[in-house]
């Protein structure tokens, strides 16, 4: 992608908020995530993007489907594993 510091602080951003809030709601049954679902063949993102729309839904529905006791909260998923942060 380049060096776009606007894009970069914004995705840091979005860890920071996900990492407070999970911390904020760690003793309810809340679990908060971000997540990454790749570059993904739309009208936004381009007809060269490797991945397409069903490829790239499959994290959310991992997120919203997987049994609480194999997800991590406050982290952040792609491909349906946790990226380091």
């Amino acid at each position: 992608m380049g060096y776009y510091p606007a894009y970069s602080i914004s995705k840091t951003a979005v860890n920071a908020i996900t990492k407070n809030l999970a911390n904020e709601l760690k003793d309810t049954s809340v679990m908060v995530f971000s997540m990454d679902p790749g570059w993904v063949k739309t009208n936004l993102r381009g007809p060269d993007a490797p991945l397409s729309i069903e490829e790239g839904i499959e994290t959310p529905i991992f997120l919203a489907t997987e049994p609480a006791s194999n997800l991590k909260s406050g982290e952040f998923y792609k491909e349906k594993k946790i990226l380091g942060w």
